[in-house]
């Protein structure tokens, strides 16, 4: 094989190996991917792309075996296993977060929510529970149908019900 050299200054390399590794190097004379792109800048964008006014595919589209993994579409929109992110971020399948989610104003969830804990830290904060709220399965029970809230009971059957002993003082 061969490799052909563009140079067009100082460490500015296009090089192509189509006989040898079959790599394209751009800003490297020495390929390590298909498609390599090597920035010595600190400041400026490394990898831009520019569709033209009125564009409504996706800007970006990585496939494995022809199947598109990630995307980015014309409203800057990504999805992972998702060809038609309809939101900023669309995951088709599960997700893992080791850090915090920050700055949320909404979740909505169409399917069950998990989570060890579940944390309010603002003395304003209010939240809704459409269709009412269980800890525990019968713990405490606030029943949105009824307007009853059970502590020990899954069916609350008062205003207030609570099954086992009580404390209450002044």
């Amino acid at each position: 094989g061969f490799t052909t050299d563009i140079t067009t200054g100082a460490n500015q390399h296009l090089v192509l190996s189509p006989n040898g590794t079959g790599k394209v190097g751009i800003a490297t004379t020495t390929p390590w991917a298909k498609l390599s792109v090597a920035g010595s800048d600190t400041s400026s964008t490394l990898f831009a792309l520019d569709a033209v006014s009125g564009f409504t595919g996706n800007l970006l589209d990585f496939k494995v075996a022809s199947t598109s993994r990630v995307v980015i579409n014309s409203s800057g929109a990504l999805g992972l296993a998702s060809t038609t992110p309809g939101q900023k971020l669309v995951v088709e399948g599960n997700a893992y977060f080791s850090g915090d989610i920050v700055n949320v104003a909404n979740v909505t969830a169409t399917g069950t929510v998990t989570g060890a804990n579940f944390a309010v830290s603002s003395a304003s904060a209010t939240s809704t529970f459409a269709g009412g709220l269980a800890v525990e399965t019968s713990g405490l029970v606030y029943d949105f149908s009824t307007n009853r809230v059970g502590i020990g009971t899954a069916s609350p059957t008062n205003a207030l019900s609570v099954v086992g002993n009580a404390d209450f003082s002044a």
